[in-house]
């Protein structure tokens, strides 16, 4: 599971690494010192360009890494044969559109209501900028007001996303397609979304407490490099601090990449027996279960 959800965080970094090296960087050393006002905007322009590049390529990988999941984790749940990493996603990739349909849409529907916050929040800050008014009692009131309805959105958001949880197993498992699925996980999920947002909540906090772990272990080897550069009086050798440092950065790299990958395999894992859970309540057909866990 984690070798499946490790695709991901290593696109991630990946593409971040070459499109720094090869246009973020060389396009900043081309750049003046004390940028003009016009200067400015172009340089916020290219960096949404590489940042909107990385997370496409970034999303093509993603999708299809959350069907292979899916797929590894509902048959180990039903207690199937073991699915291979090359097993996994030669089947996410025979309904790749597909796939990459739901993802994009489930994005779209959980990230909605704070789109249309951020949308509102846009306009009234250009209409205040071109239009400007005098702050007074009625706008400080507005204040509380606006932090109510901030956190209503970010609920509300949240309840979208426990809605939609499973369109990615269902999915997977009863071939369906991207609005079907979307239904599906819609009707699994009624009565059953406190404990989904319990059981990812838990996920989250595991994957949170092994982070700071890592990090403090990573604290650690700083700590102890400083001593030991301190002990040399402060004449290390620059070739190996050089190599002590490129080291370092590569520790922290991988184990990045690691828990991002022990997360995404924690929460499909969770997801896909969640799903199997419900299908067996919704349904009522317990006993019709086919190996693929799909209604015979």
């Amino acid at each position: 599971m984690v070798a499946i959800a490790i695709v991901p965080p290593a696109t991630l970094f990946a593409t971040l690494a070459a499109a720094m090296g090869s246009f973020m960087i060389p396009f900043i050393a081309r750049m003046p010192k004390n940028m003009s006002a016009e200067q400015t905007p172009r340089m916020g322009f290219v960096f949404f360009f590489c940042m909107s590049v990385v997370m496409t390529l970034c999303s093509a990988a993603f999708a299809p890494s959350l069907a292979a999941c899916c797929y590894a984790s509902v048959h180990a749940d039903l207690g199937s044969s073991h699915v291979t990493f090359r097993e996994s996603y030669a089947f996410a990739c025979k309904r790749y559109w597909s796939y990459l349909a739901l993802f994009f849409l489930t994005i779209l529907i959980a990230t909605s209501p704070v789109l249309v916050l951020e949308a509102f929040t846009a306009v009234s800050a250009l209409s205040l900028k071109y239009h400007p008014r005098e702050i007074g009692p009625g706008l400080v009131a507005l204040i509380p007001v606006g932090m109510i309805v901030f956190i209503g959105v970010y609920v509300l958001s949240i309840v979208l996303t426990l809605r939609i949880s499973l369109a990615f197993p269902a999915c997977v498992t009863e071939s369906l397609g991207a609005s079907a699925a979307l239904r599906r996980s819609d009707l699994l999920t009624r009565g059953a979304k406190g404990r989904i947002f319990l059981v990812l909540l838990v996920v989250y906090a595991a994957c949170y407490a092994a982070y700071l772990v890592g990090f403090f272990v990573v604290a650690i080897w700083f700590a102890f490099l400083s001593a030991a550069s301190l002990t040399m009086g402060g004449h290390v050798p620059i070739i190996l601090t050089l190599i002590m440092g490129v080291l370092t950065l590569l520790g922290v790299l991988c184990m990045m990449i690691f828990f991002m990958a022990c997360a995404g395999a924690g929460i499909s894992t969770a997801l896909a027996v969640i799903y199997n859970d419900r299908r067996r309540v919704t349904d009522r057909r317990s006993e019709d279960m086919a190996p693929m866990g799909a209604p015979v």
